[in-house]
């Protein structure tokens, strides 16, 4: 692509191209159609696309302004004219952040937490969140740059030119709600699957708990019996045994029900 790119553009949309060649932007600006202007495109990247640009007649603010590495949507007046930054989405294959595309996949999370599948990955939510919040970035400023060239008086602009950006500003709008509500419903699907995962843990521990106190009882009369001392009792009697596993079985039922009445564990 060549350094500068001018076209001359009229009310309507039809566009024609002008040589740059040797010319600035008032020689190109003077080409322009009745009620029309001209429009150039310089890309800074080619050689001598900067010092093309730096010869012009553009005020300073203006010229740091196109020529900032870093940059934010933006509307400012200069004069009968105005100072617009804008950005586009990445569009290249493989990095199309679609808004519907986001919704789409957050209504499969959604129900794919109602319907407890367990199919959900933490890692897809927490990049859907951060395309959400990386697009909302971008957008709001961009709305505020149209709306504020939209309300502005300049004798260039028609009712017509009016209408066409108050309409693009509510798209923006549209579309950063939108990302704020997918935001959202990215937090609440996030706030469910830590609650499910807290639940399923206090169950475990629950029943952990239950298993660690039905034997600690068991363990106490079993290892106070299995001291190697005099004295033990039933050591000489043949069904003391059989005494004893009684003993811990009626133990072990009698732990059952009273766990069972306090509500530990289910009546299934």
């Amino acid at each position: 692509m060549d350094r500068v790119t001018a076209f001359a553009m009229t009310r309507d949309g039809a566009a024609s191209a002008l040589d740059p060649a040797g010319r600035d932007l008032d020689d190109l600006a003077a080409e322009a159609p009745e009620g029309g202007f001209a429009w150039c495109h310089v890309d800074l990247a080619a050689e001598g696309a900067d010092a093309w640009l730096q010869g012009s007649e553009l005020e300073r603010v203006v010229l740091d302004a196109l020529t900032a590495a870093e940059t934010r949507p933006r509307c400012t007046l200069h004069g009968d004219g105005a100072l617009m930054n804008l950005r586009g989405v990445n569009l290249n294959p493989g990095a199309e952040p679609v808004v519907a595309g986001l919704n789409e996949r957050i209504d499969d999370l959604e129900e794919a937490v109602l319907a407890d599948s367990g199919g959900v990955h933490r890692g897809a939510l927490a990049d859907m969140r951060r395309v959400a919040i990386v697009l909302r970035r971008y957008l709001a400023p961009q709305r505020d740059a149209l709306s504020t060239l939209e309300i502005e008086d300049l004798s260039w602009m028609r009712l017509h030119d009016r209408s066409r950006l108050r309409e693009a500003t509510e798209r923006m709008t549209r579309l950063a709600e939108e990302l704020d509500a997918i935001r959202d419903r990215a937090q609440v699907v996030q706030d469910q699957i830590l609650e499910m995962r807290s639940e399923a843990m206090n169950r475990q521990m629950l029943v952990l708990s239950v298993v660690a106190a039905i034997f600690l009882p068991l363990g106490l009369i079993t290892g106070l019996l299995g001291v190697n001392v005099g004295g033990i009792p039933g050591s000489e009697n043949p069904w003391a045994f059989w005494e004893v596993c009684g003993i811990l079985v009626a133990v072990s039922l009698f732990q059952l029900w009273l766990f069972r009445k306090m509500g530990l564990i289910g009546r299934g």
